[in-house]
């Protein structure tokens, strides 16, 4: 987790997709590369106080290239080790665990 990746955009939603404004449709158009950095992950992993934490599924968030969100919120919760290396993604999101 707090990894930084790069992520092409293999589909879209429709719905959400046409509420985008035109510039913003170009900007994430199926195939366009994108930064991103891994806020959740499937596998188990053990904190420093020796407690195990999961999630359902694997979640990424959108940066440009100084880091910063491309999102106005996270609706998902963050891991404390992320927000610490990763204060901005901290700042949107909606808790903190």
């Amino acid at each position: 987790m707090g990894d930084n990746v790069y992520v092409v955009v293999k589909s879209l939603d429709t719905i959400l997709f046409n509420l985008l404004e035109e510039k913003k449709r170009k900007k994430f158009m199926r195939g366009t590369l994108h930064r991103a950095i891994v806020v959740q992950v499937k596998k188990k992993i053990k904190r420093a106080d020796k407690s195990w934490m999961w999630f359902n599924s694997n979640s990424i968030v959108l940066v440009d290239k100084k880091f910063k969100p491309l999102a106005k919120r996270i609706r998902t919760v963050i891991p404390r080790e992320v927000a610490l290396k990763h204060p901005t993604i901290a700042s949107i999101s909606s808790l903190i665990i």
